[in-house]
């Protein structure tokens, strides 16, 4: 039985697994830290190592990976990124892959990825955006059922997009939130923690998210108004939290004009944070195995 191992290069986190091609199954997924702050060699040699160690106990087909960065998916070089990854922009992920492995790799940005595991599953919508949430902010934009890259690959970077005098990432990302928490000096390590203490009551942590949500409605807005999507989904760790879309929705009814709100459905993507690992797989499977 032949398998295809699959990888999603988050700024905190590699998340990897295998699929089985036979029902298009995940069998299993676990995750290590990246480290990014040590570079794109150090991040692509520890994935080497691990699909070195998966070969050992299975039979890999092929690599499907899900990367951070603006990425030329037919090429595997990363043609822009920002700083949370040193050595990234010109580092060649195809090539680096495939010949130290020996196996056929793909390669695309992690958010088009989300975007491909929701075009999957969302038979029905034929134009959306989705953005995620989480160390960063990323974005992908579906027309028709298929992403829109742009002329170079590039589109759909919007947590670089301007919200007042910041990039929106820089003040609404999950990583920008916990670190003014933390300046605060509230107790926590993570947006886990900052939650648990808004659920619990605590003031300090409900001011401080309920300005965040208005920060991430400001960004939602925009693209609402940008592109008058059907739906628009969020995807990355915070949309694991089952109550999110329900505590953002007052925010976005102060920052979107009611006609262009109620004509776009604001939604969890379906596979929550997995929407990475999924998409690397269907990325792979439709380069290399679709007929």
């Amino acid at each position: 039985m032949k398998y295809v191992a699959v990888f999603d290069v988050g700024g905190t986190d590699v998340k990897y697994g295998l699929f089985d091609p036979a029902d298009n199954t995940l069998v299993f997924k676990q995750s290590f830290p990246t480290c990014a702050e040590n570079g794109a060699p150090f991040i692509y040699n520890n994935i080497i190592d691990k699909i070195n160690e998966l070969k050992q106990n299975y039979d890999l087909m092929g690599v499907g990976i899900s990367s951070a960065g603006v990425i030329d998916s037919t090429t595997g070089v990363v043609l822009n990124a920002t700083k949370t990854i040193p050595n990234f922009i010109g580092f060649k992920i195809i090539e680096t892959v495939s010949s130290a492995t020996g196996l056929k790799v793909t390669v695309e940005n992690d958010v088009n990825c989300f975007a491909l595991a929701e075009i999957a599953n969302r038979p029905n919508v034929k134009d959306f955006v989705l953005i995620t949430l989480g160390t960063g902010i990323g974005g992908a934009i579906v027309v028709n059922r298929h992403i829109y890259r742009g002329f170079s690959f590039a589109s759909g970077e919007v947590g670089r997009m301007y919200v007042g005098d910041v990039t929106w990432e820089e003040s609404s990302s999950v990583k920008a939130l916990v670190s003014l928490a933390q300046a605060q000096e509230l107790p926590i390590n993570n947006g886990i923690e900052l939650f648990k203490l808004y659920d619990e009551g605590n003031q300090e942590a409900i001011e401080l998210i309920n300005h965040w949500f208005y920060r991430v409605a400001k960004g939602i807005s925009n693209l609402i108004y940008l592109f008058n999507p059907e739906i628009l989904a969020i995807g990355g760790a915070i949309s694991n939290r089952p109550t999110l879309v329900k505590e953002l929705m007052p925010f976005l009814k102060e920052t979107c004009d009611a006609t262009y709100l109620k004509n776009t459905k604001i939604v969890h993507a379906t596979l929550q944070s997995d929407g990475g690992l999924y998409g690397a797989y269907y990325h792979f499977w439709a380069n290399y195995m679709k007929v």
